[in-house]
């Protein structure tokens, strides 16, 4: 429905930078590329730093971890910002994590809050449909169910069900943030920081993709990525707009995001 209303760009052809979240983040939160001469990513801008300077509020919102092995190089970056909010302090993050409709209502309760701020950049991180899939939504959305996949192995069923499930109730939160900007001059990108290896490289395997396999991989790095835009937005902003039709039909790297988010604010990118 948001599609055919022109309201969701899809991009067509689009890469992740990494097959694992703190890999990924270091590529799409700064000016960090695969191509970049110097190895060392933390030496490098990052958004909030960048857009900070260009006179935004930065916000970070997450339903994951502070704290934890996998999460303190996103939390570094969450440090950064102006306004911070975890749901939990504490935990072990894709362990204990509650479905993310509680970040929802944080959404929506910093929205009201910073309604007068001109200039506002907020980043969500979704737990979204990471294994365990059937902790990632509550039991309303338990509707698919095993019997629905004859097709798969009798293994496989519970996987596929769930992740389903998880992936109907993503798409739930992801609207209801949306909704939230509707009525204001915003634009809102989402995108997973990575894929999921789902059966697909081998029958007995369904996790983050095993960087040994090179199946797994290119299945992990191949993400959705969509553009939300509000009738205020396109009706003032129709260069971007057509802007960003074209880079939709072209291929695409998360690494490219700083570029991305920099044009829609209005700078130019020179490399």
């Amino acid at each position: 429905m948001l599609r055919d209303s022109g309201q969701l760009i899809t991009f067509k052809h689009v890469k992740d930078a990494d097959t694992h979240t703190s890999e990924a983040f270091k590529y799409f939160m700064t000016t960090f590329r695969h191509d970049s001469p110097n190895e060392d990513w933390f030496t490098y801008l990052t958004l909030p730093e960048i857009l900070q300077t260009s006179g935004y509020h930065t916000a970070w919102l997450s339903n994951q971890a502070r704290t934890g092995w996998y999460d303190n190089v996103t939390a570094s970056f969450a440090d950064l910002c102006d306004t911070i909010h975890f749901t939990s302090v504490t935990g072990e993050g894709e362990q204990e994590s509650r479905p993310d409709g509680i970040l929802l209502k944080c959404v929506q309760d910093y929205m009201r809050f910073a309604a007068k701020r001109e200039r506002q950049a907020v980043f969500v991180h979704l737990m979204g449909q990471h294994v365990n899939f059937r902790q990632r939504y509550p039991e309303e959305y338990d509707r698919f169910k095993e019997n629905n996949y004859p097709n798969c192995l009798e293994s496989q069923r519970k996987d596929f069900a769930t992740y389903d499930n998880a992936t109907l109730y993503n798409d739930a939160i992801v609207a209801g943030i949306f909704e939230t900007l509707k009525d204001r001059n915003a634009i809102a990108i989402y995108f997973p920081d990575h894929g999921l290896d789902i059966y697909e490289s081998s029958p007995d395997y369904c996790s983050h993709a095993n960087t040994n396999n090179q199946t797994s991989v290119e299945v992990a790095l191949s993400i959705p990525f969509v553009v939300y835009t509000t009738d205020i937005y396109r009706s003032t902003h129709p260069e971007v707009m057509s802007q960003l039709q074209q880079m939709a039909q072209e291929p695409f790297n998360t690494e490219d995001l700083p570029e991305l988010l920099l044009s829609v604010a209005g700078y130019q990118v020179v490399r």
